[in-house]
């Protein structure tokens, strides 16, 4: 097992690939996006498992859906110290911003 970190600039509106669970899978302990823009900003995120989207936080129409991250705030998405998520082989992270080049995101996993 180890740590490692998976860190994604400029994530956009469209589905964003922030993570990639290694062969033997990962248990995610921390993920966080960052409003990097000069207005309110709404994120969803999902895990992408055969072609199939299951949100972690807001939905597939990320306008209504989204979770706001004001100007200069983050969101939380995995709080290690409350949850984790396990992702086996193939499973990705992704994220999507209502604003195109508007957020940034840090996952952090523990590789098995």
């Amino acid at each position: 097992m180890a740590f490692g970190r998976t860190l994604t600039k400029n994530v956009t509106n469209t589905l964003t690939l922030v993570h990639t669970a290694s062969a033997n899978g990962d248990v995610i302990i921390g993920m966080r996006v960052t409003n990097t823009t000069s207005s309110i900003i709404k994120v969803s995120a999902c895990i992408t498992n055969g072609g199939v989207d299951y949100y972690l936080v807001g939905g597939p129409t990320v306008a209504t859906q989204g979770a706001d991250i004001p100007v200069g705030g983050a969101i939380i998405i995995i709080n290690g110290d409350i949850d984790k998520v396990n992702l086996i082989n193939g499973d990705t992270i992704r994220v999507i911003s209502s604003a195109a080049i508007s957020a940034d995101c840090i996952v952090s996993a523990l590789t098995l």
